[in-house]
Parts: structure tokens; sequence; C-alpha cells
């Protein structure tokens, strides 16, 4: 993988279950820059959302360097992000990879109780609950 040097800013984004933290990851391995996550700084340690005004908060606080990775995307942030960014990858995989991914990365967590990618652990069988599993996907293609 070759990382441009004049990319000090990367976004990464899709939809949930393509990989962006999996890539965004690597990246930093390669690059350095402060990883981003965008889910961490919606999301309350009680799987809460932050209310708009924290969460906008939130990220220009993470964003306020000189480089980062940032992970996910959300209407709500991206006028603060995306104009920053000096590279946005889109990872635009066909659904039925998109959902394979995300049965077995929801699979995985859940028969390991595995840290999801914002810290915090699997919920049991409550992930694979309509409104959260099956939807989640949906809004976010």
């Amino acid at each position: 993988m070759t990382v441009d040097r004049a990319a000090d800013r990367i976004v990464v984004i899709g939809p949930t279950g393509a990989g962006k933290t999996t890539l965004a990851v690597a990246l930093q391995e390669k690059t350095g820059h402060p990883l981003v996550e965008l889910d961490a700084l919606n999301l309350n340690p009680d799987w809460t959302r932050a209310d708009l005004e924290t969460y906008r908060s939130r990220v220009l606080r993470a964003i306020d360097q000189e480089k980062w990775i940032v992970v996910g995307h959300y209407p709500q942030s991206r006028d603060l992000v995306w104009p920053q960014a000096d590279l946005i990858v889109w990872l635009d995989y066909p659904l039925r990879i998109v959902l394979r991914h995300l049965a077995r990365r929801q699979g995985r967590s859940f028969v390991r109780k595995e840290e999801l990618c914002t810290g915090r652990k699997s919920r049991g069988w409550e992930q694979f609950a309509p409104h959260t599993f099956v939807k989640v996907v949906f809004e976010r293609l």
C-alpha cells in the first residue's frame, strides 16, 4: 500500500461493514497519523447518541491537529471534516459483500465478547435486533 505523503488529513467512508476501520488502521500504521473514529465521538459510554452540539464539539476538537485519519461519516459533521481533508477514500462494495462482512463481524464480536470499533463491548443478542443490525446497514447505504 502506498500513501501519498501530501495526504495529511484522510477520511475513510463507506457503509457499515465495508472495512473502514480496517483500512484506517492500516493507513495509521503506514503514516503514524492519529485515528479519529466518528462512531466513538457520536456514542456515549452507555450507547446513547451524543446531542448534536456535543458531537460537533467532539469532532472539532479531534480534527484540530495537523494530521489525522477520520473513520466514518455522519451528515452532521461532514461540513466540518470533508473541507479539511486532503484525501477521501470511499469504500463502495456490493451489498452482498457488505452484509457478509457485517454478519461475520457481528457474530465474531458476539461469540468472543470483543470490543467493537468504538471500544464498547458487544451487547449480545441485542446487536442482531432489526433496529440495530439491519437498520444500521440500510441507513448508511
